[in-house]
C-alpha cells in the first residue's frame, strides 16, 4: 500500500482517516497544528497522541519535506532558495523583506506552484523551461514551512530586517501558473489561511494568473484571496504574440470575468501586472488603450520594468518612457505604481525563476 503524505489531505479527509481508526475527529485538528504550526518532522514528537496512534500514523503515512540545495542573497536583502523535491526536480522560492516607513514591516514569500510552466509567455524565463509537472499541495506548503524555519534560525541576523521573523504575506507568483494547478493550489490556500495552520489572513494572500478565465471565476467562488492578473499588453494582437493564453481568452473576456470576480466580493484586491517591454507594449498609445480598458474600475496597475536576462530577447524601456506611461494612466485616473523588482542581481525578480 502506498504511504499517505498527510500534508496533501484536506481537513475533511483527515477527519475521515481518524474516524476510520476509531479516533475522534478532533485528532485531525491536532495533526494539522503539528504539521503546519509546530512544523514537526516526526510523529514521535506528537506528544498528545498515544504511542499506538503514533505507530499507526507511521504505518500509514509520512510527513514530507523539502531539501534545501542553495540559498542566494541579494543586495536588497531578498533571499532566493532552491529546493529539491522527492523526485529530484527543483523549484525556486523567494523571500522579500519590506521595511515600512512608519516602522515595522512585512515579510513576503513568493511561492512556486509548478516545476516549469506551460503558458508560454515569451518574456518569462520559467516558461522557457516548459511544464515538467504540477506541485502537490504538500510541496507548495513545505516551501512556506522551510522558509519560516530558516527565518527563525536567524538568516536575517545583522541585517536591517533582523526583527522580522515571521512570514506575513504570501504571493503565488513564483514558478508556474497557479490556476493551471487549481486543485492543489486551492488545498494549499485552505491551510495557508487556516486558523490551525499558517494563520495568514486571506487579505495578505495573492494568487497570480496569466488569465485562465474559467479558473478565475472558480477561484472567486471557492476562496477569498486577492488576485493579480498578468495583462502585459493593451491590444489582443500584441498580447497574443507575447502571451499565447490570450488566444482562447482575449482581453475582453478577461476583463469581464475580472469585474465579476470583484463585484462578488469587493473586499478582495485585484491588481493588473504590466511588464513593460521596450518597443513592444510601452508606447503612449498602449498607455491610453490600457486606461480605456480599466476606466471606471478600482483596479490597480503594477508597472513592472522588464527584468532583462541573457536568455530572453526583450529590453527594459528607458526611465523616461516608463514614467510617461504611468503619467498617462494617472491622468486617466487609473491607480498605477512602478514596481521595481527585488532580487534582480540574483535572478530572483519577476519572470526570472526556473529550475537549473
Amino acid at each position: 500500500m502506498e504511504l499517505i503524505d498527510f500534508k496533501n489531505l484536506k481537513p475533511e479527509e483527515l477527519n475521515s482517516y481518524f474516524v476510520s481508526l476509531g479516533e475522534n475527529k478532533f485528532r485531525s485538528q491536532q495533526l494539522i497544528e503539528w504539521m503546519f504550526k509546530k512544523r514537526v518532522s516526526s510523529f514521535d514528537d506528537m506528544s498528545n497522541f498515544s504511542k499506538t496512534l503514533r505507530e499507526q500514523l507511521k504505518k500509514d503515512g509520512y510527513l514530507s519535506g523539502l531539501k534545501l540545495v542553495t540559498t542566494q542573497s541579494s543586495q536588497d536583502e531578498t533571499r532566493k532558495f532552491l529546493f529539491e523535491l522527492e523526485d529530484c526536480e527543483t523549484v525556486e522560492t523567494v523571500l522579500m523583506p519590506h521595511r515600512s516607513s512608519e516602522g515595522g514591516g512585512r515579510m513576503t514569500l513568493c511561492v512556486s506552484t509548478q516545476v516549469g510552466c506551460r503558458m508560454g509567455c515569451k518574456f518569462c524565463l520559467t516558461a522557457s523551461q516548459g511544464l515538467v509537472r504540477h506541485l502537490k499541495c504538500s510541496e507548495i506548503l513545505n516551501q512556506i514551512s522551510e522558509v519560516q524555519e530558516l527565518l527563525e534560525s536567524g538568516i536575517l541576523k545583522e541585517t536591517p530586517f533582523e526583527d522580522l521573523e515571521k512570514i506575513t504575506n504570501i504571493v503565488m507568483m513564483g514558478m508556474g501558473e497557479p490556476l493551471d494547478n487549481f486543485d492543489n493550489v486551492l488545498r494549499a490556500l485552505g491551510y495557508i489561511t487556516g486558523d490551525r495552520a499558517f494563520e495568514i489572513p486571506a487579505k495578505r494572500v495573492t494568487v497570480s494568473t496569466s488569465g485562465l478565465v474559467t479558473k478565475i471565476e472558480e477561484l472567486g467562488q471557492k476562496s477569498n484571496v486577492n488576485l493579480a492578473i498578468s495583462l502585459n499588453a493593451s491590444t489582443n494582437p500584441t498580447r497574443s504574440e507575447i502571451m499565447p493564453i490570450n488566444k482562447p481568452y482575449p482581453i475582453e473576456k478577461l476583463m469581464d470575468v475580472t469585474k465579476k470576480f470583484y463585484t462578488e466580493n469587493k473586499r478582495r484586491k485585484i491588481m493588473f501586472e504590466y511588464v513593460l517591454l521596450k518597443d513592444v507594449n510601452d508606447s503612449e498609445q498602449d498607455a491610453h488603450q490600457l486606461a480605456k480598458h480599466l476606466r471606471g474600475t478600482a483596479f490597480k496597475v503594477n508597472l513592472i520594468p522588464f527584468n532583462e536576462h541573457p536568455k530572453l530577447p526583450y529590453k527594459q524601456p528607458s526611465q523616461e518612457r516608463i514614467e510617461k506611461f504611468q503619467d498617462i494612466l494617472k491622468k486617466n485616473k487609473i491607480f498605477s505604481f512602478i514596481r521595481w523588482s527585488k532580487g534582480r542581481d540574483i535572478s530572483a525578480a519577476c519572470g526570472q525563476l526556473r529550475s537549473p
